[in-house]
């Protein structure tokens, strides 16, 4: 069991029943997955940076990153059916919880001008996304600067089970998440 969901366990959600008063222990929201995407549109869907995505992608989670392919054909943007256009890793468990701290603990710090994240990015499920715009801020993709120079940003989503935006939000500050006022 990781430090942070010991903490999510013992500490976070009897915080949550006293605030909240849930009747039952199911009706208390839960982070269910975290869900990363990083699209190829920063490089022009060019697929020569392929490789490099899928790198680093592999090195940030643990896991092998799904290829995410186009279903129709697209001429503006110059995309063909069945062409590469994202990557996607699903997190759930002890790799979501270690992504989570790894996440607070040194991506956080890292960002230049940090003010906290947009309280606009809430879904009416109670779900929230935000977009990592240098991944270079990551500690582990630092020592190949030069091979993950060309990556774009990051879309992170953090789905929730049995949640409203409020107490997500609740849920969030308590992962030490921080928002801006």
């Amino acid at each position: 069991m990781t430090r942070l969901n010991y903490h999510y366990r013992n500490i976070i959600l009897p915080e949550m029943i006293e605030r909240f008063t849930y009747v039952n222990s199911s009706n208390l929201p839960k982070l269910e997955k975290i869900v990363l995407n990083w699209s190829f549109r920063h490089n022009n869907f060019n697929t020569k940076y392929v490789s490099a995505y899928f790198t680093a992608l592999e090195v940030l989670t643990g896991q092998r990153p799904n290829l995410v392919l186009s279903t129709k054909s697209n001429a503006t943007l110059k995309i063909r059916k069945n062409f590469p256009l994202a990557y996607k890793v699903t997190l759930r468990g002890q790799k979501m919880f270690q992504f989570l701290d790894m996440l607070v603990t040194t991506l956080m710090p890292r960002i230049k001008y940090f003010q906290g994240f947009s309280l606009k990015s809430f879904s009416d499920l109670g779900n929230y996304t935000f977009t990592v715009s240098d991944p270079l801020n990551f500690l582990e993709l630092e020592p190949e600067f030069v091979k993950f120079s060309v990556l774009g940003p990051l879309d992170i989503t953090f789905v929730f089970k049995n949640s409203s935006p409020e107490e997500t939000l609740s849920l969030l500050t308590a992962f030490q998440i921080p928002f801006e006022d």
